[in-house]
């Protein structure tokens, strides 16, 4: 999957505030990718500290507390921008990170509405990590990436 700046996007998580009454029902934010990059530059305030910045794409979503983790995908309804192209797709929803954290006015310079959004890459080598791990201490599991090529196997089938 090739991601492209104004790729449509949605997201489902927590809206701080709203636990509900019977129930903790998510919400479905929709936005726009705005920046694909895979620089470092975003200070988040767990890093401050020692000044070490992260990776983040950066979405038009807007979002409040809680919503950190949630997994942010191509909307699967929508049409989407691909090498200045527009098509429709059909892939379903494709996780291309996760909340990583609201752009709070000193980031951006007035970033309302703009999230930082954790590469899925990233996310995927941290999972590796742990099933790694898992492996290690004879734990049976499966790497995301042996999923992967299981899955995509036997999809073309």
């Amino acid at each position: 999957i090739s991601l492209t700046e104004g790729s449509n996007l949605m997201t489902v998580g927590y809206l701080y505030g709203y636990a509900g009454h019977q129930k903790n029902v998510p919400v479905i934010l929709f936005g726009k990718l705005n920046l694909v990059s895979h620089e470092h530059w975003f200070l988040s305030d767990r890093a401050k500290h020692d000044q070490i910045r992260e990776q983040a794409f950066i979405a038009q979503l807007d979002t409040t507390g809680g919503a950190s983790g949630s997994p942010v995908m191509l909307d699967p309804h929508a049409v989407r921008h691909m090498h200045g192209q527009v098509e429709n797709w059909n892939g379903g929803p494709t996780v291309i990170g996760v909340m990583k954290a609201g752009l709070k006015d000193e980031i951006l310079g007035g970033g309302r509405g703009l999230a930082a959004v954790e590469p899925g890459e990233r996310v995927f080598e941290l999972a590796d990590l742990v099933a790694k791990h898992l492996i290690d201490h004879g734990v049976q599991t499966i790497s995301l990436t042996d999923w992967r090529t299981i899955n995509t196997t036997s999809q073309a089938k």
